[in-house]
């Protein structure tokens, strides 16, 4: 390959090319996915399985949703569900709400035993093409919180991750965001 030859460039911030990735049977690519994964969750997933599918069918007229990457504990008890978005809506953001408490709901309905559990954890990780709104917010992290009382349950969290500042950051080392 000459210097001068244009090479393309593809951008993990597509669904199709982010998936593909994670299915590319490569254990080595695989482990630096799951590392990264691990220290946006702040705990270790390599033990965790990994499934590109889709969430349940509850009715006929319910749609199919594709979720990107689904990452589950070997107990079962820990999800995190992995989805690239490139653009910022409101209908992107329901979207990922609806994955995250459809994932929440069907501990139980997947389970044989029909106790509730106390010790569930399920996470929605967001990677954004765009920036917060706040352009200098490199993470955010939510929990279901009670303004009047001050208590918070953190068993379903949601973390974005916005990546062009992460991008800055590395192209323009005097950035102190």
């Amino acid at each position: 390959m000459e210097a001068n030859e244009d090479i393309p460039f593809v951008s993990l911030i597509q669904d199709d090319v982010f998936k593909t990735v994670w299915q590319c049977n490569n254990t080595d690519v695989i482990k630096f996915m799951k590392r990264v994964v691990s220290n946006i969750v702040h705990y270790d997933i390599t033990d965790f399985n990994l499934f590109t599918n889709e969430l349940p069918i509850q009715s006929k007229k319910s749609i199919k949703n594709r979720i990107d990457v689904f990452l589950e504990s070997s107990d079962k008890l820990k999800k995190i569900n992995v989805e690239v978005n490139c653009i910022r809506s409101f209908t992107m953001r329901n979207k990922n709400n609806s994955y995250i408490f459809k994932i929440a709901g069907d501990f139980y309905a997947s389970r044989s035993d029909t106790k509730y559990l106390d010790n569930i954890d399920v996470t929605q990780v967001n990677l954004n093409g765009f920036y917060n709104k706040n352009r200098s917010v490199r993470k955010s992290e939510f929990v279901l919180y009670d303004k009047e009382n001050d208590c918070s349950l953190d068993d379903i969290k949601i973390i974005d991750v916005y990546l062009p500042i992460y991008n800055e950051l590395c192209y323009n080392p005097s950035l102190t965001v």
